[in-house]
């Protein structure tokens, strides 16, 4: 159980760059013994394991009367292991999702807005080839986006572990993915003008939610497509590489 000593043991470590998580899910039983307790269970997937000092779970503790307590676990990381899941790689996916769903829910309020848009001169904005082709190409590259995302998701939900070409692919497609997204939110914003800067614009919200979200370094475009080369080329993972 957490004690004063072990709480100040484990802050002076992170202090010096280590990692630490937890986990809350009530997959953790106790039972008292000398010196301790003995933990028993497996605790669910925990992003940053492979690289923490300790883990700091939470499990179910007798109390005076034998009804089990909800109580919090500090275990230094050579007292548990860990076992290895395919999913570790795929945290990602959830960022690279939700930047789609806000590009195509942007794509299609520029869409919706350009059919009725009228030009300061009068003319239709729909009217225009440049509109015609800007938003052809900005589709598409959503359209790219969607299909990178779903191929990853096959992998990642595939019965057996993905080998290690496939991972590195995964994370580069989470950040290529992205990518494609941002470039079509800026065009759209750009289109769109100043009018998109409004408190209440769904394209000014998409535009910053997505450079919000795609600023996760499980998505770094400078991480994810270095890894992949990496891999690609024969050579190690590298250290500072967390998440692979």
């Amino acid at each position: 159980m957490a004690t004063r000593q072990s709480l100040s043991e484990t802050y002076r470590t992170m202090a010096h760059l280590r990692r630490f998580f937890e986990s809350v899910r009530k997959t953790i039983s106790a039972e008292p013994a000398e010196g301790g307790y003995v933990i028993t269970g497996r605790s669910p997937f925990a992003s940053g394991v492979l690289h923490s000092a300790w883990s700091f779970v939470g499990g179910l503790l007798p109390d005076e009367s034998g009804k089990p307590e909800w109580s919090w676990f500090l275990i230094p990381a050579e007292e548990y292991e860990v076992v290895d899941m395919p999913i570790a790689a795929y945290g990602p996916l959830g960022f690279s999702t939700t930047i789609l769903g806000a590009a195509q829910g942007a794509l299609e309020e520029f869409r919706d807005w350009t059919e009725s848009r009228l030009a300061p001169d009068g003319s239709r904005v729909a009217e225009r080839p440049r509109i015609h082709r800007a938003l052809a190409e900005l589709a598409a590259n959503i359209d790219a986006a969607e299909l990178l995302l779903r191929r990853t998701l096959e992998v990642a939900q595939a019965s057996t572990k993905p080998d290690s070409s496939l991972r590195p692919r995964s994370l580069r497609d989470f950040a290529h993915a992205a990518q494609l997204c941002i470039g079509a939110i800026d065009e759209l914003m750009a289109m769109a003008g100043t009018a998109a800067f409004a408190e209440t614009s769904v394209i000014g919200r998409a535009w910053r939610d997505i450079h919000f979200m795609a600023a996760n370094l499980g998505i770094s475009a400078d991480n994810n497509y270095s890894h992949w080369g990496r891999v690609e080329l024969g050579l190690e993972r590298a250290p500072g590489m967390v998440i692979y």
